[in-house]
C-alpha cells in the first residue's frame, strides 16, 4: 500500500553550506536544478552529483495533482550518511506561490518566479505552495545539498510535475430527463439523458462501441464513467463532458430516486428523479428546433418534409392512409419482458393493460404494432388519418402517462 504522503525524489538545491553562504543566507536563485542553470552549487563547491547512499524526498498531500487556487503543504527531507555538517536546499516551481513554514525562507524573482530555500541548516524543510488558477501543469525543481567541513558537497537533484486535477462531476438542476422528450420522469429500461459538467474526462466523447458489449450485455462503464440510478449501475450508450445517455436499470421501487455520476475525479452530488411505470417520450428530428417527430416508412425512408432528416436523405411527408413508424422510449412493460442492459432484437409488444392511445391532429389513429424493437427503443406503426395538408400535433398516452405534446407530423396529399 502506498504511503498517503507520496514521497518522490526531487530537486533540492544547495544553500549556505559553507562560510560563503552561512545558515540564514540565501544562495542566489538558479540553483534548484531548473533547466539552463547548470549543476547546482558547482560555482562555489566541489560537487558530487547524486551520489549513492544519500537521498532527498518530498512529501506531497496526495498524488501529483492540484486544484486551481488550493494551498498544499510540502515537506522536504535530506538524508546523507556521510555528512554531519550543514545541509540546505533551494526549490522553484514554474507557477504558483511559495510561503515559508518551518526552517525555510521564500521569495520571488522580479519576473514572479517563486523560490524556497533554507533559513537554517536542517534535515527537513516545510513550505506552503498555492496553486495557480491558469495552468494545467506545474513542474517543481529541487536541489538539496549536504556538505562536510571542506568544500566537498553532495548534491541531489530531481523534479516532479503536478497536473491540474479534473473537477468532480456535477449534474445540472433538473438535468435527468427522458432522452427522447427531454422531459422529467424516467422508467425502467428507458433511455435517459443526464446534463451537467465534468461528466466525463476531457476529450472523452462518443458512443459505446460493439467491443464494449460482453455476453450480450451493454457496458456500465465508458471512459471511466459510471452512473447509478437508485444505487443500481446503469448501462451507458454515450458519454461527453456535458451529457450522458444511459438506460435506466430495472427497478420496482417507484417514486423519488437518486442519480449520481462517478469519474476518476470523484462522485457527483446526487440528483433527484422520479421513477415511474412508464415515462414515455417520442424521438424527434433535430432540425427546426426538433419540431418534427422522428418517423419513417417500412423501407427506412424518411416520413418528413424534404431535407429535414439529420442524415441529409430526402424525406417525403406521408399522405392519408400511409403507414408510418414512430419511435420512442419509456413506454413501459412488454410481453415478453426485455431486461434493461441486455442487447435485444425482434419484437416485444406492450404488455396488456397499457391503454395506449395515439392521436395526430387530435384524431385517434389506428396502431398496427406497438412494442419494443431494440434495447430501450419502442416502435409504433400507425396509419396516417385523413387530414388536409399541414403540420399536425402528435399526442400519445400509455399506462396513464402522457407523452409531452411537442412534436408534429407533416401530412401532404
Amino acid at each position: 500500500m502506498r504511503n498517503p504522503f507520496w514521497a518522490v525524489s526531487v530537486l533540492i538545491a544547495c544553500a549556505g553550506l559553507v562560510s560563503a553562504y552561512p545558515s540564514g543566507s540565501r544562495v542566489p536563485f538558479g540553483n534548484s536544478g531548473e533547466p539552463g542553470t547548470g549543476t547546482p552549487c558547482a560555482s562555489c563547491h566541489s560537487v558530487s552529483l547524486n551520489p549513492s547512499g544519500g537521498s532527498v524526498k518530498i512529501a506531497l498531500p496526495g498524488s501529483t495533482t492540484f486544484s486551481p487556487g488550493e494551498t498544499q503543504r510540502w515537506t522536504v527531507t535530506i538524508a546523507d550518511p556521510n555528512s554531519s555538517y550543514r545541509k540546505g536546499f533551494q526549490l522553484t516551481a514554474t507557477a504558483g506561490k511559495l510561503a515559508a513554514v518551518t526552517n525555510a525562507g521564500a521569495s520571488a524573482t522580479s519576473s514572479g518566479r517563486a523560490y524556497a530555500y533554507h533559513a537554517v541548516s536542517a534535515t527537513t524543510y516545510t513550505m506552503d505552495w498555492t496553486a495557480p488558477t491558469d495552468a494545467d501543469s506545474v513542474t517543481v525543481y529541487f536541489a538539496g545539498a549536504a556538505a562536510n567541513t571542506t568544500r566537498q558537497t553532495n548534491v541531489y537533484t530531481a523534479s516532479v510535475t503536478l497536473t491540474k486535477a479534473s473537477a468532480k462531476p456535477a449534474i445540472s438542476a433538473a438535468g435527468v430527463v427522458n432522452a427522447a422528450s427531454n422531459s422529467p420522469g424516467i422508467s425502467s429500461g428507458a433511455w435517459v439523458s443526464i446534463a451537467g459538467s465534468n461528466l466525463a474526462p476531457d476529450g472523452a466523447a462518443g458512443p459505446a462501441r460493439s467491443s464494449g458489449i460482453v455476453d450480450g450485455k451493454l457496458p456500465t462503464e465508458l471512459a471511466g464513467v459510471r452512473v447509478r440510478i437508485n444505487g443500481n449501475y446503469a448501462p451507458l450508450a454515450y458519454v461527453s463532458a456535458t451529457q450522458l445517455i444511459v438506460q435506466a436499470p430495472d427497478d420496482a421501487a417507484l417514486g423519488p430516486v437518486t442519480v449520481d455520476v462517478t469519474t476518476t475525479a470523484g462522485t457527483s452530488d446526487a440528483a433527484a428523479a422520479e421513477l415511474k411505470v412508464a415515462a414515455p417520450g417520442l424521438f424527434r428530428f433535430s432540425p427546426l428546433n426538433m419540431r418534427y417527430v422522428a418517423a419513417s416508412y417500412a423501407d427506412g425512408s424518411v416520413a418528413a418534409p424534404s431535407g429535414l432528416s439529420d442524415s441529409g436523405i430526402a424525406g417525403r411527408p406521408p399522405k392519408p392512409g400511409d403507414t408510418v413508424l414512430l419511435f420512442g422510449t419509456g413506454f413501459g412493460p412488454t410481453n415478453p419482458a426485455a431486461p434493461s442492459g441486455v442487447v435485444f432484437s425482434g419484437a416485444a409488444p406492450l404488455a396488456a393493460g397499457n391503454n395506449l392511445a395515439i392521436r395526430i391532429g387530435g384524431v385517434p389513429v389506428q396502431v398496427t404494432f406497438a412494442g419494443l424493437v431494440a434495447a430501450g427503443l419502442y416502435q409504433f406503426n400507425v396509419v396516417t388519418p385523413a387530414l388536409a395538408d399541414g403540420d399536425y400535433l402528435v399526442e400519445a398516452s400509455v399506462w396513464g402517462q402522457d407523452v409531452p405534446a411537442q412534436q408534429y407530423l407533416a401530412i401532404k396529399q
